[in-house]
């Protein structure tokens, strides 16, 4: 098993807020939501979406465009969040309200074990819900369901696990500076399709989500808000509010870890491995300059796009002040 897909099998485990949406009315549920952390009076860029966690707007940024200084973007470029998978109704109508008509999806079909659920269908459903397209853009390795086989009733996960712990313990950047080249050097594909869709519905909104909304989520929106020419310590903040996005759902997932020895026994791994720290999203933005020559180069070489569609995106989402 590759260390990225340990680190999904980690994130998989934010699954365990169904044990609430399980148990507790949607209702009670938005309730805790809210109490726990008051994200609902959280300023913009957050918006409060029934059954979603850490979904926030992006958008209203500067650029350091070279040919014109009174440039900024969009106020709305897309929408980012963790899974989805246990929105409400009041949820669904929320986004189309948000003018969301795609959800692009970047988990694997199966993580941590577990296959992934997808948004579910309901009869109470908004009719202008079933027009919302569902997109799959999976950032995994080919190998996770080989591995997920062969350590399925031994101590391997265990033993894998705690070594991923014990890495972020030791060396928290470097173990991140790992994670983040995998993810970009098997993410070419699916980024490809999300900027293909902000290259040809300039005016449409979409949803961008991985498990936590962290790290594979977090990667696409840094390439995005590069290409655009958005100052680093702007890409920094928005990656760092994560943070307070995920600050719902940390009560379950204590509760969770604590249970699980691999976790509890390296709790400092845990929590370093868990945050979304601004030095962490400078590491990144600097790998991707260094490693892959820039934002655009990355989106040519990598994920096959021409320098005609990258300057049709620029153009699609930079706008005068």
């Amino acid at each position: 098993m590759s260390f990225l897909t340990t680190v999904q099998k980690f994130f998989a485990k934010l699954s365990t807020i169904l044990i609430l949406f399980k148990f507790c009315p949607p209702s009670v549920l938005y309730r805790s939501f809210t109490v726990l952390t008051g994200i609902s009076e959280l300023a913009s860029p957050f918006v409060t979406v029934q059954g979603v966690f850490n979904i926030r707007r992006v958008g209203s940024f500067p650029s350091n465009t070279s040919y014109d200084k009174n440039v900024v973007t969009k106020p709305v470029l897309l929408y980012r969040s963790g899974d989805p998978s246990h929105i409400t109704l009041a949820g669904k109508q929320k986004l189309l309200d948000l003018g969301v008509s795609t959800i692009f999806d970047m988990r694997a079909e199966v993580e941590g074990g577990v296959k992934t659920k997808s948004i579910p269908v309901s009869e109470k459903d908004p009719e202008a819900w079933k027009a919302v397209k569902r997109v799959p853009v999976p950032i995994a390795d080919a190998q996770w369901a080989k591995d997920e086989e062969e350590v399925e009733g031994s101590n391997k996960e265990t033993s894998k696990l705690e070594k991923l712990m014990k890495s972020f313990e030791m060396n928290e950047m470097e173990a991140f500076r790992k994670i983040y080249t995998n993810i970009l050097d098997i993410g070419g594909d699916s980024y490809r399709t999300v900027f293909e869709f902000l290259r040809d519905h300039p005016e449409e909104r979409a949803l961008v989500h991985c498990t936590a909304g962290k790290d594979r989520t977090g990667l696409f929106v840094a390439l995005f808000l590069m290409l655009l020419d958005v100052p680093d310590k702007d890409i920094v903040e928005d990656y760092a509010l994560t943070t307070a996005g995920l600050e719902p759902i940390l009560p379950v997932l204590i509760a969770r870890f604590q249970n699980i020895k691999a976790y509890r026994d390296n709790w400092e791994g845990v929590q370093k491995m868990s945050s979304s720290r601004p030095e962490t999203m400078q590491m990144a933005l600097d790998l991707i300059r260094e490693q892959y020559g820039g934002a655009k180069a990355y989106l040519v070489n990598k994920a096959g796009l021409s320098e005609e569609d990258v300057e049709k995106i620029r153009n699609n989402y930079l706008v005068q002040a």
